[in-house]
């Protein structure tokens, strides 16, 4: 706002923001100073309980959706910053990213000495954090294609792999111990990021762990195709179809990670890889992976082209999967808990295996069913 016209009113505030709403105009932001906010209804003298409450309902009309400042300053005995910063949480409700300030206000003499002078509460609505706010939320992800990385361990991996992390946010307080050595290491070697400084109420909002570690990194989601792919002589790759849930993503992109697997497929667009709680669930290890999206066909037709033989993890698969050479290049498919795989990979040429289960149980979790697949796949190859 350090451009913006300033509007400066010396008259009743009251019967100012009533005209201005009534000519249709609409403001970025107000500041509410004293000594005084203008008179009463009836033209008494005026009451911080009684009146102001009421002026920010207006003012709620005269603001546009998004305003920039909202500072309100306050001498009156009884009216700390507390009751001002609730005055503002109650009179601007649909503003989800706000960062609400507050504390004591206070002026300097002729010699600079500073003086009490009374309380303020304020927010300044910034784009970067609603904009990031946004981020949890898989539409805005794909709209934006950006995504949320939460943590410093994960942040500092998606740094180290050259994954395109635009920004940082962070709440330095909650480092302490080898934590503040590992952030000042990422800030020494990272410098060139912007790393914004920002309070714990607004970290909260951006935050997915269950607890706040102090470091929230935006990133851009790379977009890689099936013909973006060069595999090695003989590929393991794995293929998801709508796999939901993002520990089993996390979990899976661990497995795949540890055996060395080539390639990670997500099919026919139901799995949400870049999710932040996905992302946290790998350990970081999303950003070494190779990712790509397809459709089944797309994928079923990529791997019949280079000859990779593929297995369809299924309750009623007909084959033991130990009974299946692995050595050869291998593609190893994983459908959702609740659906299964479609009917898609239900075809000649694709090989339908289960594991043995002998309780009352007819499956295991997916992600464990991929990791016993994998490493059977990494025991037969070394």
């Amino acid at each position: 706002m350090n451009e913006a016209p300033i509007r400066w009113i010396a008259e009743d505030a009251r019967k100012f923001v009533k005209r201005e709403i009534k000519r249709g105009n609409t403001y970025d932001g107000v500041i509410l100073d004293p000594p005084t906010y203008g008179h009463g209804s009836k033209g008494e003298v005026w009451r911080i309980g009684k009146h102001l409450p009421l002026l920010m309902g207006y003012l709620n009309e005269l603001l546009n959706e998004r305003p920039k400042l909202v500072l309100l300053t306050c001498h009156s005995p009884g009216y700390e910053d507390g009751p001002l910063k609730q005055m503002l949480d109650d009179a601007f409700p649909s503003i989800s990213t706000r960062q609400i300030r507050s504390g004591p206000l206070t002026i300097s003499d002729t010699k600079g000495r500073q003086l009490p002078s009374g309380y303020y509460a304020s927010f300044e609505n910034n784009a970067q954090i609603k904009s990031a706010v946004r981020l949890r939320d898989r539409r805005g992800r794909m709209q934006k294609g950006r995504t949320i990385i939460d943590g410093l361990r994960e942040i500092r991996r998606a740094l180290e792999s050259g994954f395109p992390v635009e920004s940082i946010f962070v709440l330095p307080e909650a480092f302490s111990g080898p934590e503040a050595d590992e952030f000042d290491d990422v800030v020494a070697k990272h410098g060139d990021l912007p790393f914004i400084h920002v309070a714990r109420n607004v970290m909260t909002k951006l935050a997915f762990g269950e607890r706040i570690e102090g470091a929230v990194a935006i990133a851009e989601i790379p977009r890689r195709s099936l013909q973006d792919v060069q595999l090695p002589e003989n590929p393991l790759v794995v293929v998801m179809e709508k796999v939901e849930k993002p520990g089993n993503v996390g979990a899976i992109l661990r497995t795949i990670d540890a055996v060395g697997a080539d390639l990670l497929i997500s099919a026919d667009g139901g799995t949400d890889l870049f999710n932040p709680n996905s992302i946290r669930a790998s350990s970081g290890t999303i950003f070494t992976v190779p990712l790509v999206d397809a459709t089944s066909e797309e994928t079923i037709q990529f791997l019949r082209d280079r000859k990779i033989q593929i297995l369809a993890a299924r309750v009623d698969g007909s084959v033991p999967y130990l009974s299946i050479d692995m050595k050869t290049p291998t593609a190893i498919v994983l459908g959702s808990e609740a659906h299964g795989l479609s009917e898609k990979w239900h075809q000649e040429g694709i090989t339908n295996i289960h594991l043995p289960m002998n309780g009352i149980a007819d499956s295991l979790n997916v992600s464990t069913t991929a990791a016993v697949l994998l490493y059977e796949a990494l025991r037969q190859r070394t």
